[in-house]
């Protein structure tokens, strides 16, 4: 959208130096006002605005009204601030093409898990058929933690504010940490006991989904108050996410209800009629997605209009998370990538992730794998 001033003034432009100006260089009048120089028209002086304008827009800077100089330059300030924005894609890019496996416990199926204040927490069951918590600095070293609630049944999600854990399953059963070392047992709202299979943390609110249309809210991860959700639906909700003031909860057979508190749902219809399940739910750089069986991924700019959007393989799609330059999409045994939602790239072929979280520079996905459920993968950790 640039223009071409030898084009647009060629009588007005030099163009005896190509190399250093392909588009020609401005030259004076022969005499004052003879029309053989660079006139300051309105597309140019534009094309150099807009060039300024989009500059300081794309690095969230507001101009100060004071003009730049050498040592107070906005411009050069902007220009920063751009190439780091883009060498942070890059090094997350190299992070996101190479993955470690890492173990945690043999005898464990982790399912979940979520990161806050330098803590990876980690979740699911053991062989036997017990909860199990699990915590890293670093998503390599991991140790196993007390549970609170009752022993037997399934940690199936977990979410995180900056100052509380919780991890939640089968049985309606809650825990909460301020750490991810210390837990106690919650009680869910209304007694209910069936499976909570999705949550998150949003304006200062906890919210978590689950079996026969179940949402519950709190603000504390400590008391809880049951939710209805927009009828008929009473199957399984799988995930929920919350972006931009809006929850957005997804689930079976294609569910899709938006929130603008936790309180109150609506029910919303997705892209060309997909009835399968959608399995997870993420927010970022202004656009959900939701993805689910069969490799189905759909994004939306505010939860209620859905537009389905080609993955890079057709494989069940179990959870999506938002890195803050990168969706990443996990499936049982590979990992698949995205800038906008849009346009996706497959990053891992051998292993992949039931669950993933990013904190501290490293993305983190438990669950699947190339051996068994009680490992853990690990991106490339670039500074």
């Amino acid at each position: 959208m640039a223009i071409d001033p030898s084009a647009e003034y060629p009588a007005q432009i030099d163009t005896s130096d190509p190399t250093g100006y392909p588009y020609g260089k401005p030259r004076d009048d022969i005499t004052d006002d003879d029309g053989t120089g660079t006139p300051l028209q309105d597309k140019w002086v534009s094309d150099v605005f807009g060039f300024q304008q989009a500059l300081l827009d794309d690095a969230g800077i507001v101009p100060s009204g004071t003009p730049d100089k050498v040592g107070a330059s906005q411009y050069l300030e902007a220009l920063r601030a751009v190439a780091l924005s883009m060498s942070d894609v890059r090094l997350l890019d190299v992070q996101l093409s190479n993955w470690t496996l890492r173990n945690v416990d043999s005898s464990v199926e982790m399912w979940a898990i979520t990161y806050d204040d330098g803590v990876f927490v980690a979740c699911g069951s053991s062989v036997g058929g017990l909860r199990t918590i699990y915590t890293s600095l670093d998503g390599i070293n991991w140790t196993s933690r007390t549970v609170a609630t009752g022993t037997s049944g399934t940690f199936r999600t977990a979410a995180s504010s900056a100052s509380v854990f919780v991890v939640a399953g089968t049985g309606g059963g809650i825990d909460s940490s301020p750490d991810g070392t210390t837990w106690t047992a919650r009680t869910a709202g209304s007694a209910y006991g069936g499976i909570f299979n999705g949550s998150c943390f949003g304006d200062g609110l906890f919210v978590l989904v689950g079996s026969s249309g179940e949402i519950q809210t709190s603000p504390d991860g400590v008391t809880w108050t049951s939710r209805l959700a927009d009828p008929p639906f009473s199957d399984a909700f799988l995930d929920v996410a919350h972006g931009s003031g809006v929850f957005v909860a997804v689930g079976s057979s294609g569910e899709i209800q938006t929130s603008p508190d936790g309180v109150t749902w609506t029910a919303r219809a997705p892209s060309g009629g997909f009835s399968s399940d959608f399995n997870g739910a993420a927010y970022g750089s202004g656009v959900f997605v939701a993805v689910g069986d069969f490799g189905e991924i759909q994004t939306s700019p505010d939860g209620v209009t859905w537009t389905e959007r080609t993955g890079a393989l057709a494989e069940n799609l179990e959870s999506v998370i938002w890195t803050g330059s990168y969706f990443v999409a996990s499936s049982p045994f590979s990992i698949q990538t995205s800038p906008d939602g849009v346009t996706w790239t497959r990053r891992a072929s051998a292993y992949g992730a039931r669950g993933t979280v990013y904190g501290d520079g490293v993305c983190v996905g438990v669950g699947f794998g190339a051996l068994n459920d009680g490992q853990a993968i690990t991106s490339l950790h670039l500074p």
